[in-house]
């Protein structure tokens, strides 16, 4: 199975910079889209899982289904999946703004914020 770590680049493209958060499913990462030098998120899923039999083919429908959910949704404060895949070792997720992950208190005010501030 594929071992992540700082400084790897998957697909040839998405450079893991470090961890931004850890779930049961697996790893958010601050990363580097290489061929477009732009900051971005990447979403794998936790190696162990992938390497037990029980659980591969439920991990990787999951990560699928979540990621053309995500990809569906457009909002202000919602990252934009660019980009995802599922191969026999790997399964990553690109979003663009790393930012956005990083801090979720810097997003752009939504229609219910102005509203109470108008109150």
């Amino acid at each position: 199975m594929e071992q992540f770590a700082a400084g790897k680049v998957l697909r040839g493209r998405y450079r893991l910079d470090r961890v931004l958060g850890r779930g049961a499913m697996g790893h958010v990462w601050e990363g580097t889209d290489v061929d477009l030098e732009r900051p971005v998120a990447v979403k794998t899923v936790a190696s162990d899982l992938l390497a037990l039999p029980d659980w591969r083919p439920t991990a990787l429908a999951r990560f699928e289904r979540e990621a053309k959910a995500t990809a569906r949704l457009h909002h202000a404060n919602i990252t934009t999946v660019y980009d995802a895949a599922v191969t026999e070792n790997v399964c990553c997720r690109g979003a663009a703004s790393a930012t956005a992950v990083r801090n979720p208190w810097h997003r752009r005010p939504n229609s219910s914020d102005r509203a109470l501030r108008m109150r």
